[in-house]
């Protein structure tokens, strides 16, 4: 994908690679026409040229492009060329929250709980407003949600979600039949992991995951295949957050246990209730 640097595509010239993952290349871009840096999304060429995922990626990017909230990645644009599916996005400067916490670590420093807490409260809003509009996530994790250098709400940054829905489409090509896991391993719910249907509990489940991370400066599971996935958020409890980090309060480790609960029927029925619980910690 470094080879695409400095072309254009369409009306955006390819200024630098900024990451790479499974199913493509992030790109900085800039919009000739509207003069204004953009995020570009670039599929890899063996997705593209599947049966079908071309149109099932036009239709998933056409979905994202219809969430306006200030917590999730605006999508400008989205096409294809002969080879090449693409989604255009807009451009956040600054780390994303992986990144953050990868320097925090390597200073022996973590978050302030406080902080964790308002993280996840903003992005289980972000994530309630799409699922109230049709669109879970499926991979959240902190490389998913850029810091926007923008106050807010007691925050230095503002968290926004990007790829949301894009998960749909991994896993070597378009994944919405039953039987096929998508995700990431240590943030994956139990019936991600097992291929069954989800629903926005399952992204509450991550979100569950990602807020015992941030308060306990670990990951409940060391899971990093499907394999490890299926055994330790299907069959294994997760630490008590307490056990890790004897400072937190009962209440939020609550919370932390009640999102990451085995069966959907348990947690926290939608993101906005657990916003709401923790709003009230």
């Amino acid at each position: 994908m470094e080879k695409l640097v400095g072309q254009t595509l369409n009306r955006y010239k390819l200024v630098k690679i900024l990451g790479e993952g499974g199913m493509g290349a992030v790109f900085k871009g800039f919009d000739v026409t509207l003069q204004r840096d953009v995020a570009i999304k670039i599929m890899h060429p063996h997705f593209a040229r599947q049966a079908n995922f071309q149109e099932r990626f036009l239709q998933e990017a056409r979905t994202a492009a219809q969430i306006d909230h200030n917590g999730v990645v605006k999508v400008y644009d989205f096409g294809h060329t002969q080879s090449q599916l693409y989604i255009v996005m807009e451009f956040i400067p600054g780390a994303n929250l992986g990144q953050m916490l990868r320097k925090l670590k390597k200073q022996k420093r973590w978050i302030v709980v406080n902080e964790s807490l308002q993280i996840i409260r903003l992005v289980a809003l972000a994530l309630d407003h799409a699922h109230k509009r049709g669109v879970l996530h499926r991979d959240i994790k902190p490389d998913n949600i850029m810091l926007k250098p923008q106050p807010t709400e007691g925050l230095p940054y503002t968290p926004v979600v990007t790829d949301l829905g894009l998960a749909k489409l991994a896993s070597g090509g378009i994944v919405t039949q039953e039987g096929t896991s998508m995700g990431t391993p240590a943030y994956m719910s139990p019936e991600q992991a097992l291929g069954e249907d989800t629903d926005a509990r399952s992204d509450v489940y991550s979100l569950g995951v990602l807020l015992f991370e941030l308060a306990c400066g670990r990951l409940p599971f060391p899971a990093t295949t499907l394999t490890e996935a299926i055994k330790y958020h299907t069959k294994e409890a997760p630490p008590r957050p307490i056990s890790v980090r004897p400072d937190l309060s009962p209440r939020l480790e609550e919370i932390i246990l009640k999102a990451m609960e085995k069966q959907p029927a348990n947690r926290f029925q939608d993101a906005k209730n657990l916003a709401d619980a923790l709003n009230e910690l």
